[in-house]
C-alpha cells in the first residue's frame, strides 16, 4: 500500500540545513498497521507529511521515493495529488482542535471536504451522519461547533471526516495524545475496529510504546531521523535488540511486573544541524564502545524478519539481560 524507499529529508533553517529523515526504508502492505516511535523531533510526524505528499515549503524529499501503491508521489502533479488525499489516503493530524475550522460547524466542514472531490451536500450529509454512528457520534453533533464537543469527540469527528471517501490508507498522527484513558481507549478501539472491518492500512504515529503494541503488527523505532529497530511488534518490545528500544521498554511501566524499576534515558538528542560521527544514540547509549562514536551501523535485517541498526546485535541477549539493571541507566547518566 505504501513504500518509503531510502527516503530522506532536509528542512532548510537559518543555521543550516537539518537532517530531519536519513535513509528510512519501510513497507506498509493493503490492510496492515504499521507503528512509528520515538522521542519528540525523530522525525515520526515528517515522515507522516511525506507519506502523504504533504511535506511544508521548508522541507523537501533529498532522496529515495515515497509511494502509494506503486506510484511515486513525487512525480505526480498537484492537481492528481489533491485527488488522492481523503480518497486513497487520508490524515488524521496531532490536534484535531487546531484542524477543524472553530467558525464552521462540523457538517459544513464535512460539506466543503466533500464538494472539493465533487460529492454533492445531501450525499455528503447522508455519509457524515452514518460516519458519526460508526464513530459513535449522535449525527445531531453535526450542526454543532468544535468548541462544543469534548476532545474524544472532536477526535473520533476528525476520524469519521478522514472517512469520508473510505480511503485505502488512513495516516494518524498521535490521534491519543492528550486524551485521558478512557477516551484513548475508545480511539484505539475504534482504529482497530477500521482496520479489521475495512480493511484499511494504518501508519500510526505515537510516543507512547504501550498504545502502538496494542494496536499495530509492526513498528519501526525511529531515533534521530533513523530507524534503530524494525520488525514484529511483539518480538520487537518483548525481545528489543537496540539498546535504544532496550532504553524505552525501562521506560514505561508494565502492569504485570509492579515491582520493576522504571528508568530513564540520560541526556538529549543530537542536533540533526549537526549530528554526531558514528551511531546517533552512541552518546546516550550505556552499551558504547569507540566503534559506535566513530562508525554509523547499517540497519541489518536478521533471520527472524527484524532489522536493527547496531554493531553489537549479536549480543542483543546479554545486552538485554544487563539493560535490567536500572543502575546500568543510572550510571550512563
Amino acid at each position: 500500500m505504501l513504500a518509503l524507499d531510502d527516503v530522506s529529508i532536509i528542512y532548510a533553517a537559518r543555521s543550516g540545513p537539518v537532517q530531519a529523515v536519513s535513509g528510512v526504508t519501510l513497507h506498509l502492505p493493503v490492510g496492515g498497521s504499521l507503528g512509528l516511535v520515538g522521542e519528540s523531533g525523530c522525525g515520526k510526524s515528517t515522515l507522516a507529511l511525506a507519506a502523504l505528499s504533504l511535506l511544508p515549503p521548508e522541507a523537501r524529499l533529498s532522496s529515495g521515493a515515497v509511494r502509494l501503491e506503486g506510484q511515486d508521489l513525487a512525480t505526480l502533479p498537484e492537481a492528481k495529488l489533491r485527488r488522492l488525499r481523503w480518497t486513497r489516503m487520508a490524515y488524521v493530524p496531532q490536534s484535531a482542535q487546531n484542524a477543524l475550522v472553530p467558525v464552521h460547524s462540523l457538517r459544513r466542514q464535512f460539506r466543503d471536504t466533500a464538494a472539493a472531490h465533487g460529492m454533492r451536500s445531501a450525499a455528503a450529509d447522508e455519509r457524515a451522519a452514518a460516519l458519526f454512528q460508526r464513530v459513535e457520534l449522535d449525527p445531531a453533533i453535526l450542526d454543532r461547533f468544535p468548541h462544543e464537543l469534548s476532545g474524544g469527540m472532536r477526535q473520533r469527528a476528525m476520524i469519521a471526516l478522514a472517512l469520508l471517501f473510505g480511503p485505502s490508507l488512513l495516516v494518524a498522527d498521535e490521534p491519543t495524545t492528550g486524551l485521558d484513558v478512557i477516551v484513548q481507549r475508545q480511539v484505539i478501539d475504534l482504529l482497530r475496529d477500521l482496520r479489521t472491518e475495512d480493511g484499511l492500512a494504518l501508519l500510526f504515529i505515537s510516543h507512547d510504546i504501550g498504545v502502538v503494541a496494542e494496536l499495530c503488527s509492526h513498528v519501526a523505532v525511529l531515533y534521530a531521523g533513523k530507524v534503530m529497530e524494525s520488525g514484529a511488534t511483539d518480538r520487537v518490545f518483548s525481545l528489543p535488540n537496540h539498546p535504544y528500544t532496550m532504553g524505552l521498554q525501562r521506560a514505561f511501566p508494565d502492569i504485570r511486573h509492579p515491582e520493576r524499576s522504571i528508568v530513564s534515558i540520560a541526556g538529549h538528542p543530537p542536533r540533526l544541524s549537526a549530528p554526531p560521527q558514528g551511531c546517533p544514540f552512541a552518546p546516550r547509549c550505556p552499551f558504547a564502545q569507540p566503534l559506535c562514536h566513530n562508525t554509523v551501523p547499517s540497519l541489518v535485517a536478521g533471520p527472524d524478519g527484524r532489522a536493527v541498526a547496531c554493531h553489537f546485535a549479536a549480543d542483543a541477549e546479554a545486552l538485554r539481560d544487563r539493560a535490567r539493571d536500572p543502575a546500568l541507566w543510572d550510571a550512563a547518566a
